[in-house]
């Protein structure tokens, strides 16, 4: 990360001295016709005005289906972690801002299920989805403002019940909201 700040600041870059990190993950296939494809750790840095923005990978792994256990993730938050708890050799320190990815990934990642194929609460909150008799799937409930939302803590605690392990984002839970600061399910907000 210094060598990448050396030459941002080369190039006339005005570097502040704390640097804000947004992460992605998700799932790419290279082809349609493969069961191949990768998994990736990505970081942005939200605070620099560059066009286009920088974008590196922290972690990538490649293979047959997704991967069955999530050692390449652990591996990738730990070096973040790293980034997070030290200041570069430049004077530089980071700060986390979110992590964005699709439901699928925010439920492999986060060790949770989804909340509309099972009756368990979302991701954000204590609604349960409902079953439709007209339907062959569960649906989703209106937000109802009197169900109590899941706090930091209760995921840090793996108090809640959607948790199906324990996650390697609980590594970043002393620089980020786990509820808050991960896009909860777009269908169960917005409809």
């Amino acid at each position: 990360m210094d060598g990448l700040i050396r030459e941002l600041r080369m190039a006339d870059y005005q570097i502040p001295d704390v640097l804000i990190l947004q992460c992605s993950s998700d799932g790419v296939s290279p082809k349609k016709s493969t069961r191949n494809g990768y998994w990736t750790l990505l970081v942005s840095i939200q605070n620099l005005d560059t066009s286009p923005p920088i974008v590196m990978p922290i972690t990538l792994t490649y293979g047959r289906d997704k991967p069955k256990d999530l050692i390449w993730f652990e591996n990738g938050i730990k070096s973040l972690v790293d980034l997070l708890e030290h200041r570069t050799q430049c004077g530089v320190t980071f700060k986390m801002s979110n992590f964005i990815m699709d439901m699928p990934a925010i439920c492999y990642l986060k060790c949770i299920q989804y909340f509309t194929t099972i009756d368990t609460p979302c991701s954000l909150c204590t609604v349960s989805a409902e079953h439709s008799a007209r339907a062959k799937f569960r649906i989703l409930s209106p937000p109802d403002r009197s169900k109590p939302f899941w706090t930091h803590e209760d995921f840090v605690q793996i108090l809640c019940a959607n948790q199906t392990a324990a996650s390697p984002l609980l590594q970043l839970s002393e620089y980020m909201n786990l509820i808050w600061d991960i896009p909860p399910d777009p269908m169960h907000v917005v409809y």
